[in-house]
């Protein structure tokens, strides 16, 4: 579910631009399309036992808010699963970021 999913920006989006990552989210918010979206990929919290988007905050962020446009239409995004310690989590997050757009046209 989507409400079991942390976003921790400071480890994992270091340097994002709220103001860009605000408009995004509700860009994706406006414009869902499953079809457009990769899975958001988490990595599980060893220190909380909770789950933490490493690479789709825009992803979560514009689920969110779609929900609260649309109360029940997002309950849960695909996501992969990052297995590794913070350190492996950081370095896929940081490469995952800056490798590849987030969404595509079809």
């Amino acid at each position: 579910p989507i409400d079991a999913i942390d976003a921790d920006e400071a480890r994992f989006q270091p340097g994002s631009r709220s103001a860009f990552g605000s408009a995004e989210a509700e860009r994706i918010a406006a414009e869902w399309d499953w079809a457009k979206y990769d899975p958001i990929t988490v990595w599980r919290d060893p220190a909380t036992g909770r789950d933490v988007v490493v690479s789709g905050h825009h992803r979560l962020a514009g689920a969110r808010r779609r929900n609260e446009l649309a109360p029940g239409s997002i309950a849960a995004l695909p996501a992969k699963r990052h297995v590794g310690d913070e350190a492996s989590a950081r370095a896929f997050a940081f490469n995952a970021n800056n490798a590849r757009p987030q969404t595509f046209d079809q």
